[in-house]
């Protein structure tokens, strides 16, 4: 190509399943370092995209006119025709069985449309997602993996809010999206008093809008637990870049800590790790014996507990 080509990305999602996106959006800003990329997704997540100009603009998926594009035999606005029509590539991992999302942007002026389920089945969720780009020359490196990078003013932040608990601070995120994927909580919690106890860290549990019922169990406890909520996503990225350590299970929060380098132990039960673990050498996984949430729930405190040893010595090695 003579000059720098426009991309379109189309990516919906959870946290997590954004997150593994960013190697191949990555992929695209290193092949073309002056490209305008336009990412239309939900801004709360996808504003991990926008640290470090990986893409130049975010629109959201929930406005009208994407909403259009699902509909059979849609009235797309001469404007919108003209926005589709001007990149030189659109990139979709929308959920598109029936192609009428691709058929109606090709219908609209799209000069090229790179389909991509978001479906997961084979192979490493990061893999699948990149394997679009090979039909514009880009190929894998092997292994990849998802890189946050914060502002100095965000990691600042971050430094302000965790200090309050101490200068080593393991953050724990006993929630997910789905209470099956969840290690019980009171296993959690003898996880961090070993964490205290043992390394002398201050263990926080950090929770979300999908914890309340976490949150209830927790303030019922005779004893005080340190607890960081009512955090915005991008708060709680700044949170988890101060943190020394992380400990959580298969969820959005486990991959943005992966994602910004921390030593990170990820408990899996039903969900395969093959395909959705964060990668790294930080990283350190540890699955039940099957995929029930009974089995899950029988993972013993003795073996995450020598995973989150395993993590230390990564963190210190690092500190080294």
């Amino acid at each position: 190509m003579s000059q720098e080509p426009r991309f379109f990305i189309l990516r919906g999602g959870a946290i997590g399943d954004f997150i593994v996106t960013l190697p191949a959006i990555n992929a695209l800003r290193q092949r073309w370092p002056h490209a305008y990329i336009e990412l239309a997704g939900y801004p709360r997540i996808a504003q991990f995209a926008q640290a470090k100009k990986l893409v130049d603009k975010v629109v959201s998926l929930d406005r009208a006119d994407m909403a259009r594009l699902f509909s059979h035999n849609p009235e797309i606005s001469a404007a919108q025709k003209k926005h589709i029509a001007s990149f030189a590539f659109i990139l979709s991992y929308l959920y598109d069985p029936t192609l009428t999302v691709k058929a109606n942007l090709l219908a609209s002026g799209a000069k090229k449309v790179l389909s991509c389920s978001p479906l997961i089945k084979d192979v490493h969720a990061i893999d699948h997602l990149f394997a679009p780009l090979q039909e514009l020359g880009i190929r894998p490196k092997g292994n990849e993996q998802a890189h946050i990078r914060l502002s100095p003013e965000h990691v600042a932040g971050g430094q302000a809010r965790m200090s309050v608990y101490g200068p080593k601070v393991a953050l724990i995120h006993p929630g997910s999206g789905s209470p099956g994927k969840n290690w019980p909580l009171p296993k959690f919690l003898e996880i961090g008093a070993r964490i205290k106890r043992e390394f002398g860290w201050a263990p926080v549990f950090a929770l979300g809008e999908a914890d309340n019922a976490i949150r209830k169990e927790l303030t019922r406890l005779p004893q005080k637990i340190r607890i960081l909520s009512d955090c915005s996503l991008i708060e709680l990225a700044e949170c988890l870049s101060a943190c020394s350590l992380y400990v959580g299970n298969d969820s959005g929060v486990t991959h943005i800590a992966a994602a910004l380098g921390k030593p990170v132990t990820a408990i899996f039960g039903p969900t395969d790790p093959n395909l959705w673990a964060p990668r790294g050498r930080h990283v350190s996984v540890v699955r039940s014996e099957s995929k029930t949430p009974e089995s899950l729930a029988s993972l013993d405190v003795n073996t995450v507990w020598q995973h989150v040893v395993s993590c230390r010595r990564h963190d210190n090695k690092n500190s080294s």
